[in-house]
């Protein structure tokens, strides 16, 4: 199973990157495989292990300010394992391309930097039609 964990604390002169630097920390932690995007972060896992952290990370943020929004989605593909990378790699596979190929193509046409922090919002889009 894949969450697309978002967390956004609010408040004003807020500098987040110290924040969600420690919820990556929490999510490391874990010991699950994740990636983080610009938009959020993947991570793989079962329900239990995946609402846990998501509870954890929220209620870490929580403890800062008096509001945070937190977004939660989930793909339930059963038992199968390894969709961060696999989604990509079957993309690139469909466009005939090698590993890692097609991402930096689609970040060289959207003039987007080429880091692994963008292929999330990029590809996303993509995924439903291709997993299987």
């Amino acid at each position: 199973m894949l969450m697309e964990l978002t967390i956004i604390p609010f408040g004003e002169g807020r500098s987040l990157s110290g924040e969600i630097a420690d919820l990556v920390g929490i999510i490391e932690h874990s010991g699950l495989d994740y990636r983080m995007t610009a938009f959020g972060t993947l991570v793989e896992g079962n329900w239990d292990q995946l609402i846990a952290l998501a509870r954890e990370c929220h209620f870490k943020a929580k403890e800062r300010t008096d509001r945070v929004l937190t977004t939660i989605r989930l793909d339930d593909f059963g038992e199968r394992t390894g969709e961060i990378d696999g989604a990509v790699s079957r993309v690139e596979a469909s466009l005939g391309e090698p590993s890692g190929s097609s991402v930096r193509n689609l970040i060289a046409i959207t003039g987007l930097p080429n880091n692994s922090n963008c292929m999330g919002f990029i590809l996303r889009p993509t995924f439903a039609a291709v997993w299987e």
